[in-house]
C-alpha cells in the first residue's frame, strides 16, 4: 500500500463501516488524552488521519490540525489486550509508532511497536484506509 504522508486518510474499520475518531468533534483534538473511538464519519477534522514516517517502517498516525497523534494509554510498558488509545502529543514513543501490514490490497491492519498488537475495536479487525 502506498501511503503520502501529505494526505489525509480516514481509517473505517472493516467490520462496522465507522471510521477513528476523536472523542469530543474537532475541539477536542487540542487535548492530550482525549479518547479515541469509532463514530460514523461525518467529515470532521477529528476524523482525518495522516501517516508521518518515524523510521524503521513505523509511522506516527497524526490527527489533523495538529501535532497529536494515537498513543496507546500507558505507555510503552502497556502491553496487555484492551489497552485503550488517546491523542497525545507526539513525544517519539513506541507507543505512538504504529506499522501498517497490507493484507488484501486496500485493506491495512495497524500494529503497535510498543506491544505487537493491532489497532481494533473490541477483537482485532482490518481497516481500510480511504483519501
Amino acid at each position: 500500500m502506498n501511503i503520502d504522508p501529505q494526505q489525509y486518510y480516514k481509517i473505517v474499520a472493516k467490520q462496522s463501516g465507522k471510521c477513528l475518531d476523536v472523542s469530543g468533534g474537532a475541539a477536542a483534538v487540542a487535548y492530550n488524552g482525549s479518547r479515541i473511538q469509532q463514530w460514523d464519519y461525518v467529515g470532521g477534522d477529528n476524523q482525518k488521519w495522516r501517516f508521518q514516517e518515524v523510521g524503521g517502517g513505523y509511522y506516527a498516525i497524526i490527527v489533523k490540525n495538529r501535532n497529536k497523534c494515537l498513543d496507546v494509554v500507558g505507555g510503552p510498558e502497556a502491553t496487555g489486550n484492551g489497552a485503550g488509545i488517546q491523542l497525545w502529543d507526539y513525544l517519539g514513543g513506541t507507543n505512538q509508532k504504529w506499522r501498517v501490514r497490507d493484507d488484501d490490497g486496500g485493506t491495512i491492519v495497524i500494529i503497535a511497536e510498543s506491544n505487537g498488537k493491532c489497532l481494533d475495536v473490541t477483537g482485532c479487525v482490518s481497516v481500510a484506509v480511504n483519501g
